[in-house]
């Protein structure tokens, strides 16, 4: 059979095939029968509209996420804990929603503008667009395998007919020569009898099929969450009147608000470098406040071997430290030669960032602080030696060179370290973002207050947090009564003590 007509017969299945494959699958959920469709498993009576949530709206959302996850059978053990937290993030996602959406109404920014409909559209269509071409793709690997394997099987039988053949009608020297001839055929052919020596491959599928195939398999899947497109944009449409709201709401916050809040973070930082430098160190506070006279310090290291390294090492760890700090010693006596030759290059005016690409074992470090180390005074940070080297130049430009546990460092004060405008600015508009979102995350506590949603937790297979709360409450009082009929009243305590000393 020739490679154009096997390539047919695998174009032809290849659709069929992927339904199966990668789309074909059922869910399986840990529920005898599914609820209706249209059963409301959430409302809310108290807020000004009467909200609801229908198992529809659940369903599709929770099998979006199993579909997208891998997950076909949500009863598995190595999934059920995972799965019954996704439950409660979807109802929970839902109901925030529906109140979000219902609030929007209110203030006036449900609907969109024609110019935040673009977006919404732009949007989802580069996302279909995506997912079409990740389906297609998978098409495409999937009937690559395919035709690897038809075209392999049809080889084999090529083979056999060959040796059948070579077998009837000759043997001996002849059987060897047939033999040879029919290598000589396989190494020219494509698998499949046929020559293809000089000629390129042909993709197995065209860019149309692919994206044909890649279109079926989105819709099958959405199929399968008892989905369309269409929920998929209105999903696109919710999010951008939830990200409306969003701003909507962050219009109270204002840059004053970030710029005090920087300021107060600022305070935090000086007090804690004054009480508690670990800390100020760990909680990475350098980056918002400074304290006088730090530093920006460049270094070359002339590092210790990978062996010397580790001894140094476990002598400190032994406890070793004055046999540690022997073999430093002399390990830094033999780089003598090459910290002289580094240093006389630096006195002839060559490049000190060069230098260090050439001959720093931390060159990557060096590359990562472009301006060199931040040291600031009393820092736990380095090691003593580096930390106490770091103040020992009197003006930038000077140097000094220390030997720590990884080798000789040939320190440069490099500068003076500070906070720029730019930092600060970048710091403020983070903070402003965060008070936005804490403005919004305030309100929705409020909103969710306000309306207070009945869940059926039964129909969603999760957990009822009041149930649990008084199961908890319940043991506790177990717990308590039985500790105290097992302790001694004070008179059963004194006639235990009276019958004692009789």
């Amino acid at each position: 059979m020739g490679k154009s007509k096997t390539t047919k017969i695998i174009r032809a299945g290849t659709a069929i095939m992927l339904a199966g494959a990668l789309c074909g699958c059922t869910i399986k959920l840990n529920t005898k029968k599914e609820p209706k469709l249209e059963a409301v498993v959430a409302y809310s009576q108290t807020g000004a509209e009467e909200l609801k949530i229908t198992y529809e709206a659940f369903s599709k959302e929770y099998k979006y996420y199993l579909v997208n996850s891998g997950i076909t059978d949500d009863t598995l053990e190595s999934v059920a804990d995972t799965c019954k937290a996704q439950r409660e993030k979807v109802i929970n996602y839902l109901i925030d929603e529906q109140i979000i959406l219902q609030k929007a109404k209110d203030m006036g920014v449900y609907e969109l503008t024609e110019e935040e409909q673009k977006a919404v559209d732009d949007d989802f269509a580069e996302k279909i667009k995506a997912q079409v071409d990740y389906f297609g793709s998978q098409a495409e690997k999937e009937a690559e395998q395919q035709t690897s394997a038809a075209q392999s099987e049809n080889q084999d039988d090529e083979h056999a007919d060959v040796k059948a053949e070579s077998t009837e009608e000759s043997d001996g020297e002849s059987t060897s020569e047939s033999a040879d001839e029919s290598a000589s055929s396989e190494t020219a052919s494509s698998g499949t009898g046929e020559d293809t020596s000089g000629t390129e491959s042909t993709p197995i599928l065209s860019d149309e099929e692919k994206e044909s195939l890649g279109n079926d398999m989105l819709d099958d899947m959405l199929e399968k969450c008892g989905m369309t497109r269409d929920d998929l944009y209105e999903w696109a449409k919710n999010s951008k009147i939830v990200e409306k709201v969003r701003e909507k709401l962050g219009e109270n916050v204002t840059r004053e608000d970030a710029q005090k809040e920087f300021e107060n973070f600022e305070k935090q930082a000086e007090e804690t470098y004054k009480n508690d430098i670990e800390s100020y160190q760990q909680q990475g506070y350098s980056d918002i406040w400074l304290p006088e006279n730090s530093r920006l310090i460049k270094h070359i290291l002339l590092g210790f071997d990978n062996d010397t390294s580790q001894q140094i090492e476990d002598l400190r760890k032994d406890g070793k430290d004055d046999e540690a700090d022997k073999l430093r010693t002399e390990k830094a006596e033999e780089l003598k030669s090459k910290r002289e030759e580094t240093e006389k290059k630096l006195d002839d005016g060559d490049n000190l960032d060069d230098l260090i690409k050439e001959y720093s074992t931390d060159a990557t470090g060096s590359m990562m602080n472009p301006d060199g180390y931040t040291v600031i005074p009393n820092g736990t940070q380095y090691m003593p030696e580096f930390q106490e080297a770091a103040f020992v130049p009197e003006k930038i430009g000077d140097r000094t060179t220390c030997v720590t546990d990884y080798g000789v460092h040939i320190i440069v004060y490099a500068g003076d370290a500070q906070i720029s405008e730019k930092s600060i600015n970048s710091y403020v508009d983070y903070m402003l973002e965060q008070l936005k979102l804490r403005e919004y995350a305030d309100k929705l506590e409020e909103w969710d207050k306000e309306y207070v949603f009945e869940i059926d937790y039964k129909t969603l297979r999760i957990d009822d947090p009041a149930k649990e709360n008084s199961a908890a409450e319940s043991g506790s009082s177990a717990a308590d009564s039985t500790a105290e009929s097992a302790a001694p009243s004070e008179t059963d305590s004194d006639a235990e003590n009276s019958k004692n000393s009789e």
